[in-house]
């Protein structure tokens, strides 16, 4: 095996994971498993520039370990810990995806990443804005107008559309030197494409989040700080814009009418439901919580789902919340894994981004900051096709920045 053809190929793989991972779980499966044969096939070689194993070495690497132990733990100690186990090689796959990812962008050279994931964003949006732009201007009933989605979940859809917006953005407000005009004008274009995308998801969180990924890159740099005050006029802009055009999904008004009578039965504010019995799951198990994946089934013993969700306790298997899901099914100590976890996801995009801030650098601090916001009313850290792609943009810019300092 020649290690040149081998580093071709690992180089292919990480170009076809950016490709796919916006469109395909199954495309993105596929391109890291080829990523992890390109690997062992090099290793085999026993080339002299062979595998960077030290690449596999972050701040994260700590808190990740961390959250897979608390992941077992909390599984034999809850509820049903035989059912939780049939998902701990969910939590696994975090772990082997941050060391495959960061030992394969070490190790073969994918500085175009960029430019294929913004084309597979560019696919997905124009997929989404064909699948909703049509019912806006026709005879479709409000009720039935078809928020954009493309080949996922309209949530999850706008999630990635934020976290595209943000990258656009990043690229175009980084203080990076470049003459190139035809490369600016198209990621204007590329911005404009997935905001409108993001925008026909009708998703709130996802268009908050991009909102304040965005404002987070505006902090980092000084020259633009003062248009981070734009954020607040502009969100409440946005909100009061879905309540027109898809009024079957307002907020606003059934949250007036929940503070004026105390009635939450609107299913626009099941999550308050969700959430409390998430909180009393917590309550009763403080310390290690129901166990993994045990909210659906331990939820109808909280919450009196006949009354509040219509009795259709199969549609929730998660709290709509990150945090309160972690603290219901992981107690304490889970939600105390997962800010960890967070945390330092976020810590170090915005150390680096201080340092150099490039636009990869600012692309990861922002997508960390949305996928923050995001996990409010999601949990979108189980959603393994916007976990993986979060976490690959964080460890494209960590790698980039570690390369980049050893040139220096």
């Amino acid at each position: 095996m020649n290690p040149k053809n081998i580093r071709l190929a690992g180089e292919v793989s990480i170009y076809a994971f950016a490709a796919t991972v916006p469109l395909t779980i199954a495309g993105a499966n596929i391109s890291w498993g080829l990523l992890a044969a390109c690997l062992l096939a090099l290793a085999l070689t026993r080339s002299k520039e062979g595998i960077q194993w030290s690449a596999r070495s972050s701040a994260l690497e700590k808190p990740l370990l961390f959250f897979l132990a608390v992941s077992v733990l909390t599984s034999a100690l809850g509820t049903d810990p035989a059912h939780s186990f049939k998902y701990t090689n969910q939590d696994i796959h975090k772990i082997w995806l941050y060391y495959l990812f960061m030992i394969g962008l070490g190790s073969f050279q994918a500085p175009r990443w960029k430019n294929w994931l913004m084309a597979a964003f560019s696919v997905s949006a124009a997929i989404g804005i064909y699948q909703s732009l049509p019912t806006l201007f026709n005879d479709t009933p409000h009720w039935e107008r078809v928020r954009a989605h493309a080949f996922v979940h309209a949530v999850t859809f706008g999630d990635q559309m934020a976290i595209a917006l943000i990258g656009g953005i990043a690229m175009l407000l980084s203080p990076d030197p470049t003459n190139d005009r035809k490369k600016y004008w198209l990621t204007v274009a590329f911005s404009i494409l997935v905001g409108t995308a993001l925008f026909l998801s009708h998703t709130r969180a996802a268009i908050l989040s991009a909102i304040a990924g965005i404002s987070v890159i505006l902090l980092i740099l000084p020259k633009l700080r003062k248009w981070v005050l734009i954020a607040i006029p502009l969100s409440l802009l946005s909100i009061a814009g879905l309540e027109v055009v898809l009024p079957m999904r307002a907020v606003i008004a059934p949250v007036i009418e929940a503070i004026r009578t105390g009635n939450t039965d609107s299913r626009q504010l099941v999550r308050i439901h969700l959430w409390d019995g998430a909180i009393k799951m917590a309550k009763a198990n403080p310390i290690t919580g129901v166990g993994h994946n045990n909210f659906r089934s331990e939820f109808p013993r909280y919450v009196d789902v006949r009354k509040t969700i219509d009795g259709n306790v199969q549609t929730f298997g998660t709290a709509h919340n990150l945090y309160f899901h972690h603290l219901a099914e992981r107690g304490l100590i889970g939600l105390a894994a997962v800010l960890w976890l967070l945390a330092t996801l976020l810590l170090q995009a915005w150390r680096i981004s201080r340092d150099k801030p490039t636009a990869t650098n600012l692309w990861a601090l922002g997508t960390i900051t949305a996928f923050l916001l995001q996990n409010l009313t999601e949990v979108a850290l189980q959603v393994e096709i916007l976990w993986m792609l979060v976490f690959f943009i964080w460890i494209a810019a960590r790698t980039e920045y570690n390369n980049s300092r050893r040139v220096t």
